[in-house]
């Protein structure tokens, strides 16, 4: 019998939930900038500021942790190192290194572009955008962590030890959550891209 030969096909890329983030930034500051959601970020501001007790302020600080790049992308760099080594080869550092760098020449132009002042700034109107610099409190590091240095920190768990697809799937959008979890908890979910707010607040210990 004659064996049937096996076809590859290509593998397609899927852009969408790329293209659907970039969408919503551009929706996001173009409402911002029309002076849209402002009410709604200092209404949710000062609430955070009247409710920094107990556990939830602990809860907030350490969701907050979570989205920092100080504590991530050396963790993610030594378990790239990790990989490096066991695999005699230098690319599974590369994704991490490309992240930090491609993100910190992205992200920091961004937010000085933007200059929007810190939630608590003494300038008038801190809500404004493209109003007060050199304020870099958009958009959100906390929340870019969570696309990029959480995604590169997947594909390194992944080399050391492969996860099953149906692990994930389910645990790996929720890994992306955590941060903006973090900045919706404990500061603004609109205003700040899903939280910039807490760069300045008393929840917040570090910024990208």
């Amino acid at each position: 019998m004659a064996l049937t030969p096996t076809v590859h096909r290509p593998t397609r890329t899927i852009w969408w939930p790329e293209l659907g983030l970039l969408s919503g930034f551009v929706v996001l500051t173009g409402a911002l900038a029309a002076g849209q959601l402002l009410g709604v970020d200092l209404a949710v501001r000062d609430w955070c500021d009247a409710h920094q007790q107990g556990v939830v302020r602990t809860g907030a600080w350490a969701l907050n942790v979570l989205g920092s790049a100080t504590l991530l992308a050396p963790i993610a760099f030594v378990l790239a190192v990790v990989v490096a080594v066991r695999s005699r080869s230098v690319r599974p550092v590369l994704p991490v290194v490309t992240a930090v760098v491609a993100a910190n020449l992205l992200i920091v132009p961004l937010k000085m572009l933007c200059d929007r002042a810190a939630p608590h700034s003494p300038a008038p109107d801190p809500v404004l955008i493209f109003h007060h610099p050199p304020g870099w409190s958009y958009p959100s590091g906390h929340v870019a962590n969570a696309v990029y240095l959480y995604g590169a920190l997947l594909v390194v768990v992944d080399a050391l030890r492969p996860v099953p697809p149906a692990v994930r799937r389910h645990f790996a959008p929720r890994l992306y959550q955590l941060p903006s979890l973090s900045r919706k908890s404990a500061s603004t979910p609109y205003g700040r891209s899903a939280g910039s707010w807490m760069n300045s607040t008393p929840l917040s210990t570090s910024s990208l």
